[in-house]
């Protein structure tokens, strides 16, 4: 690698620190101004205040894991339209109950309660609503992309002004679902086809625009035009600013194109000999690795598996707090500095005896503070993934479909195009033999792949397995670039910029 390259390679590690830290650091504002809200002695949820001078106040019904992120953009419409914000767990705590604290807390009457639910908790949400006083409690139900069992309610269950936004590009709720939810409340009955689906029957609404929840801190501005003209047409609520968090939308792309640059070297090299090789081991071998050496590391670093899962679930046990797609890519992290660092002192480098051992790289400044740059890196984009959800978990039978289809075409992508395959190339280990050493390397991105992102609909598994088979179109192109160029930065970059686009325009 060349040297200007090095320098290069840390200058973009640098910038996509500071975006990640800049994305955590926006979080902060919101979070300041939240407090724990109890009452009659009774831990309620997490409170928002606001001067409620619209009247009205907002019941947010928090859903589990990742997804709950996803309500931070309606916290802040809600908030820039002077409405106070309640968010609970309804498994948790009775609506009841809740509705009550929140109208003592607010100063405002109970049946001026909106009260919305994203996703998996919309279920709850109705069946309490359905319960309370014959569906007629609070002023209205906002879901969000709702996970719900349509046949569980019939027409008139519901008769609060009810509001069913979906956008048409969601796996977790889909068009056709929502379609048949309203048809359940409404009693009409209508097909979720094309794109704009606008129905009203008996004050329930739906709306299917074309745009998407999974986006740091902000939707697309359909989604909340939609929610701020309901808000308006149904109660006269005027939220001054309809696309809450754009500041943020253009920071989360440039952070995504940086962080996919970052990832095609990593990937392309697979954090071999070079200097790259600092985020795992601290470790570098002068000279060219040979065969043998290869061979031997990619077979021990299997072991680094085990060691990773017990170091995951440490950090999992502690009161950390931290999301488990942060604490996964530490645990990766941790487990084959640990691994490599253990071999060698021990003596036991693979490929490597005690009386031919090759001399190190320095452990100089500039090296360890790489390495605390990748890490530093790795961490902050796991939190904001995990906050932002885009990335969960989920281990349902797509998933594992998805798994099973995505661990292949990284084998292959990794046994042909990274650079420890092509010094095994050259020693002519055969390819079967290739894909399986390097196949445990590419354990975490299949995992990522197909375990977290939100696939619950069979058509996700497509997705999946179209975004991986792209990034083995990708690492050839970044081959094809680097003997064009010279530079493997300038590949990874290449190969970066067109995953970054590919994931935007999926995105949008």
């Amino acid at each position: 690698m060349k040297l200007q390259d090095k320098h290069l390679s840390t200058l973009l590690i640098a910038l996509a620190v500071l975006v990640a830290a800049a994305l955590v650091i926006l979080d902060l504002p919101l979070d300041q101004g939240r407090s724990s809200l109890s009452y009659q002695g009774e831990s309620i949820g997490s409170y928002y205040p606001a001067s409620p001078s619209q009247g009205f106040a907002l019941l947010l019904a928090e859903p589990e894991g990742s997804e709950r992120y996803r309500l931070k953009p309606i916290i802040r419409l809600a908030q820039e339209a002077d409405l106070p914000v309640l968010t609970l767990n309804l498994e948790e705590v009775d609506l009841a109950f809740a509705m009550e604290a929140l109208s003592n807390t607010a100063g405002v009457e109970e049946e001026d309660i909106l009260l919305a639910a994203y996703g998996r908790a919309s279920q709850t949400l109705l069946e309490e609503a359905a319960y309370l006083e014959g569906g007629e409690a609070g002023a209205g139900l906002a879901l969000f992309a709702p996970l719900t069992s349509p046949e569980a309610f019939e027409p008139g269950e519901i008769t609060l002004p009810t509001l069913i936004l979906g956008t048409t590009s969601d796996d977790v709720a889909p068009p056709e679902q929502l379609a048949q939810l309203y048809n359940s409340l409404s009693g009409d009955e209508i097909l979720a086809t094309g794109f704009g689906i606008k129905a009203d029957q008996q004050d329930i609404s739906l709306r299917i625009v074309s745009g998407v929840f999974h986006a740091h801190n902000t939707y697309s501005r359909e989604i909340t035009t939609a929610f701020s003209q309901w808000l308006w047409d149904t109660y006269a609520i005027q939220i001054p600013e309809v696309s809450p968090g754009s500041t943020v939308r253009p920071l989360l792309w440039a952070g995504l194109y940086l962080f996919w640059g970052l990832a095609m070297v990593f990937l392309y090299r697979q954090l071999s000999h070079s200097a790259l090789e600092v985020s795992y081991s601290l470790l570098s071998v002068k000279g060219a690795p040979s065969g043998r050496y290869i061979t031997r590391k990619s077979l021990y670093w299997q072991l680094a598996l085990p060691l990773a899962a017990v170091i995951f679930g440490v950090l999992w046990l502690l009161p950390l707090e931290l999301p488990l797609l942060s604490i996964a890519f530490l645990s990766w992290l941790a487990a084959n500095a640990g691994l490599s660092c253990y071999l060698y002192r021990s003596g036991k480098m693979p490929g490597v005896s005690t009386l031919a051992r090759p001399p190190l790289a320095p452990l100089g400044g500039k090296r360890v503070g790489l390495s605390l740059l990748l890490t530093a890196v790795t961490f902050l984009w796991g939190v904001v993934l995990a906050r932002s959800g885009f990335m969960g978990w989920d281990a349902s039978l797509p998933h594992w479909i998805a798994f099973a289809i995505a661990l292949p075409i990284c084998g292959l992508a990794s046994g042909l195009f990274t650079y420890e395959s092509l010094v095994m190339e050259e020693f002519k280990i055969s390819l079967p033999v290739r894909i399986g050493l390097q196949l445990v390397q590419f354990l975490p991105l299949a995992a990522a792949g197909a375990f977290c992102v939100p696939i619950n609909y069979w058509s996700g598994v497509l997705i999946c397995v179209i975004g991986l088979a792209t990034l083995w179109a990708v690492l050839l192109l970044c081959r094809v670039v680097q003997y064009l160029s010279g530079s493997l930065v300038t590949s990874g970059l290449c190969g970066g910029l067109l995953l970054a686009a590919f994931f935007t325009l999926a995105a949008v």
